[in-house]
């Protein structure tokens, strides 16, 4: 396979993912977005690419998620977490958001997550309303959820 072929396929590949995904330079310019990014954002990937994070959503500096973007960058490390992120209009969803460093800059990662973590959310609300103490393993979790609830002794 050809090193164009190989290139081809894989912007094919990454620009049919239903994750986001994308490359950011080390000047915060967007280098790749997949469209799933681009829409995660609500922009589309041509109001995107080239362009800087940090006009395009104002602001953004201040969050905690970019505080973990910056730290990855800076210090070429990797980390994931959950994000509610902010709309212009007030609106908001959840995102579970992984960082790497690459030569460029650092990948990001993004996976709606918004229903889960609702009901995340949701189920740990029950819980600690029952008094049970947060956090649980995966194992009390499943047993939580499905009603036939244990602590351990």
């Amino acid at each position: 396979m050809t090193p164009e072929r190989f290139s081809t396929l894989f912007h094919s590949a990454l620009d049919h993912l239903h994750v986001g995904y994308q490359v950011v330079d080390f000047d915060w310019h967007y280098i790749y977005v997949n469209p799933a990014a681009a829409a995660q954002g609500r922009r589309t990937v041509a109001e995107l690419q080239g362009k800087s994070m940090l006009d395009l959503y104002p602001g953004i500096e201040a969050t905690a998620m970019f505080r973990v973007l910056e730290r990855c960058m800076n210090d070429r490390v990797a980390d994931e977490f959950d994000n509610l992120f902010s709309y212009l209009g007030g609106e908001s969803r959840w995102f579970e958001i992984r960082v790497e460093p690459v030569a460029e800059g650092i990948c990001i990662y993004s996976n709606d997550i918004h229903e889960r973590k609702l009901w995340q959310l949701e189920m740990e609300e029950r819980a600690r309303t029952m008094g049970v103490p947060l956090p649980l393993t995966a194992q009390q979790w499943r047993s939580f959820v499905s009603g036939d609830f244990f602590t351990e002794s």
